[in-house]
């Protein structure tokens, strides 16, 4: 009875610690309001490009933490964290599909934050699709935008560059990983429910990751990546 006690505390505080995450980085994205048209076409990208700069840190970070909480098709356990491996079966996600997580959050929250060019009074502002594009890298993660805006003010039509600043954050989620691929790998071929310690050694020595490895009864291994370059955690998932 302890025990169980013991794993149910765990799984509460590990549900408020990822809530806490996500609550914090979402507090921390201000909205943009009161802005004004006033002739200035560039006015309304400079609008644009601050919705996307403002959701797209967030974003990436809400995916590599609990991308379970936005992606429902892959495989997780019950407070959401991806099962990277799991009775023998490897689960993890292909970087192209947690770059389309991301590229679709920040879609979500940058049309969130446009809110349809509401605050601009003296304009007429349409658009046409937002395309956004997430290329995880080694060291860090690219993300392109494309967005058709047409301006009409004072019988005066706009039609705006479509290509917006890219935006560069340096995170090292690709490292990270290729590190939980080779980890999953690894415990896959011990054949049995166990930690493949020299795998995790080998991650954390080669690319100066620091590990968290908690185990919790039924639900397997849960895994924190920490970048020890900034003390960041970077990446989250659980193995069984």
């Amino acid at each position: 009875m302890e025990k169980r006690g013991q794993v149910t505390i765990f799984i509460i505080i590990a549900v408020v610690v990822i809530a806490g995450i996500v609550a914090f980085l979402v507090m921390r994205n201000p909205s943009v309001q009161n802005v004004s048209f006033a002739g200035n076409p560039e006015g309304v990208k400079s609008f644009v490009q601050k919705c996307l700069e403002d959701n797209t840190n967030v974003s990436i970070y809400d995916i590599a933490l609990s991308e379970g909480v936005y992606n429902k098709e892959i495989k997780l356990n019950s407070i959401n964290l991806p099962y990277y491996f799991y009775e023998g079966v490897e689960y993890i996600p292909s970087k192209e599909t947690i770059q389309n997580d991301i590229s679709n959050l920040i879609d979500e929250r940058t049309i969130k934050c446009i809110n349809n060019f509401k605050n601009f009074r003296d304009a007429e502002i349409t658009s046409g699709k937002l395309e956004i594009k997430t290329t995880i890298s080694d060291e860090n993660v690219l993300v392109q935008t494309e967005y058709p805006i047409t301006i009409k003010s004072n019988g005066e039509t706009i039609e705006m560059e479509k290509n917006f600043k890219d935006i560069n954050i340096p995170i090292r989620l690709g490292t990270a990983y290729n590190g939980a691929k080779s980890i999953t790998e690894g415990s896959l071929d011990l054949g049995e429910e166990a930690v493949c310690l020299s795998c995790v050694n080998t991650v954390a020595n080669s690319s100066n990751f620091s590990f968290k490895i908690e185990y919790v009864e039924n639900e397997g291994f849960i895994y924190t990546m920490t970048d020890k370059n900034t003390g960041e955690a970077i990446l989250l998932f659980a193995g069984k």
